[in-house]
């Protein structure tokens, strides 16, 4: 049986170890400060412990967030001003052990999240005045969202039997797509610039490594690109964690190499498919979600693992310089955050970080970054 994905993440836990923390020196007298990292807002919820794992933007007045908080969906948005609750309150939506995955929106009043469930996986949609949820009755680990229109909705996963999940909403009905591997990771920029990463279905869970392949969604069918063999033995297997599609031949993949098939893990990877050939690089940790910085380079999230605290990863020309997740003062020694997911604001240099904060207990963290 290969290595899971949450088994993957919970090793991580000495993935910064190694990685030069980088410090932002003034510059001269009236010089423009360097952009940094900087704590939006600590997010408790009042339903319980909660934790930030999904994050959409669309303008510096429109961003969405999603997670869960005790053990059900939990939905925050930046309205440029502060962070609003948005969680549905509805019974309906409070299925115990509920987290949203994923998150996409094109606008305040076209926003829509996949949900996590071990027995009633769906989405919801919200409309600018009320959610609507979709039921897919089944169990479902929810990796991605693509959001076009309020008539045109992806939502992917995997199954309880660990198959392929991918559905297609046209404004009226969810209509099941097949797919050739199972979804780990999503990018969504385009109805016709779909992305997904993971393993073929015929090589998944079988006695030898999985084949990975890289998918593309044309607008009528699945184009598959087989990821490069990364010098792994008959006994290695690489493992998909996060993906970013900057353009149609500029597509990035993060993942680590691990033992086949129980570990342990062996090797931190980003991957670049520029449309013909693969390029490979050596990350100095496990990483997870991916997101351009707007000037030709990547920021990443260093998959959490505790107790190593949580870290940005920045990748320009060939080069990884890494920035440790602020902290809010607290008499806690043991306080850490871990970053869970990144999204540019379009157009401009600015992102946001979501992830949790952990004290005595948790609550969700909203990072910013930039002008």
């Amino acid at each position: 049986m290969s290595v899971s994905r949450s088994r993957a993440f919970a090793a991580s836990g000495l993935a910064i170890a190694g990685l030069a923390v980088s410090v932002i020196v003034s510059g001269p007298a009236l010089a423009v400060p360097a952009p940094v990292w900087t704590i939006s807002q600590v997010l408790a919820s009042p339903t319980g412990q909660a934790n930030l794992t999904a994050v959409a933007a669309t303008s510096h007045t429109n961003t969405w967030a999603g997670g869960s908080a005790g053990s059900y969906p939990y939905v925050e948005r930046w309205n440029g001003q502060s962070w609003v609750d948005m969680t549905p309150s509805a019974a309906g939506f409070r299925t115990p052990g509920t987290q949203v995955a994923a998150i996409g929106s094109t606008g305040q009043a076209d926003t829509w999240a996949v949900v996590s469930s071990a027995t009633d996986g769906y989405a919801m949609g919200w409309n600018g005045a009320a959610w609507r949820k979709f039921s897919f009755h089944e169990y479902l680990t929810m990796t991605g969202i693509g959001v076009f229109s309020p008539r045109n909705v992806w939502a992917f996963g995997e199954t309880g039997n660990s198959g392929p999940f991918a559905r297609h909403y046209d404004g009226s009905r969810w209509r099941k797509v097949a797919m050739p591997a199972v979804p780990f990771a999503v990018s969504a920029p385009g109805p016709r610039q779909i992305w997904a990463v993971g393993p073929l279905t015929s090589t998944y869970l079988t006695t030898k490594p999985p084949r990975d392949v890289l998918m593309r969604w044309t607008g009528k069918a699945w184009s598959t690109v087989r990821l490069p063999g990364l010098g792994m033995t008959r006994t290695e297997q690489f493992i998909p964690t996060g993906m970013l599609a900057a353009g149609r031949n500029d597509i990035w993949v993060t993942g680590d190499i691990w033992r086949f098939p129980t570990g342990p893990l062996l090797q931190h990877k980003l991957l670049n498919w520029s449309g013909g050939k693969w390029h490979s690089y050596t990350a100095p940790a496990s990483l997870g979600s991916i997101a351009s910085d707007g000037t030709g380079g990547l920021w990443a999230a260093e998959i959490p693992g505790m107790p190593a605290p949580g870290a940005f990863a920045h990748f320009t020309r060939g080069t990884w310089q890494a920035v440790l997740a602020p902290l809010p003062p607290s008499p806690n020694p043991n306080e850490v955050a871990a970053v869970e997911a990144l999204a540019r604001v379009p157009g401009t240099t600015s992102l946001w970080a979501v992830g949790a904060l952990a004290t005595d207990g948790w609550d969700g963290i909203a990072y910013g970054y930039g002008p």
